[in-house]
């Protein structure tokens, strides 16, 4: 199982220089989710992007974030389409990410066809901006299951990824050091989670399983 001492999720000025942060522009929150269109059923897509919005809705209204909501403008986080080809390289991806600076994560995908309704799933690929000394993840390949618990939960590998970018957002904006924790900690909390409900999980996806070592190395870094 693969387990992160939360109490070493601890960012420091310090820190944030040692990384090199680049600074944006006040006004230049990354807050946008940027969805190049799924292939597959279109219902089953539009679900999917409810699920999304009802994610970051709860976001929004999380106990543990509200105190940041003023600064970090989480409200005006909501899912967009974004025409594009339906797997773009690396190099599409960063292009479109520089473009635009609102964008958190870019994701794409495809919808497989099930017989059964209530096995419905989504995989999705999911940038989260180019990678840098601190935050090297760049493209995580991951599945979500489509049943209504999806509605009401942050638990899953797309709320982890999100958590992650807004955590490298803040940091490369120079946001408060305990605002980077905070996003910081509920990734590694959620990454907790999933280990604990799955103990094969990081066998079976190298991507997270990279991801997560990324995330334990980062907080063992940060404590010193």
């Amino acid at each position: 199982m693969w387990e992160v001492d939360l109490t070493k999720v601890t960012l420091t000025i310090a820190a944030l220089a040692l990384f090199g942060a680049v600074q944006l522009a006040e006004g230049q929150t990354r807050r946008l989710i940027q969805i190049i269109r799924y292939s597959g059923n279109p219902q089953t897509y539009e679900s999917f992007k409810s699920i999304l919005q009802n994610k970051l809705n709860l976001i929004n209204n999380d106990d543990d974030l509200k105190r940041y909501i003023e600064t970090e403008k989480l409200s005006i986080l909501k899912v967009v389409d974004l025409e594009g080809k339906e797997n773009p390289t690396i190099a599409i991806l960063k292009a479109k990410w520089s473009q635009d600076d609102k964008a958190i994560l870019i994701i794409y995908g495809l919808i497989p066809e099930v017989a059964d309704a209530s096995k419905r799933v989504v995989q999705s690929s999911i940038f989260v901006g180019p990678g840098d000394t601190m935050f090297a993840t760049e493209l995580i390949s991951t599945d979500l299951s489509l049943d209504l618990s999806q509605f009401r939960t942050l638990r899953d590998t797309h709320s982890l990824l999100l958590f992650y970018s807004l955590a490298k957002d803040a940091r490369a904006r120079g946001a408060p050091d305990n605002v980077v924790s905070m996003y910081l900690s509920k990734a590694v909390s959620i990454a907790n989670d999933l280990s604990a409900k799955n103990p094969q999980l990081l066998k079976e996806d190298e991507g997270l399983a990279s991801l997560v070592s990324e995330l334990s190395t980062l907080a063992r870094s940060l404590k010193k």
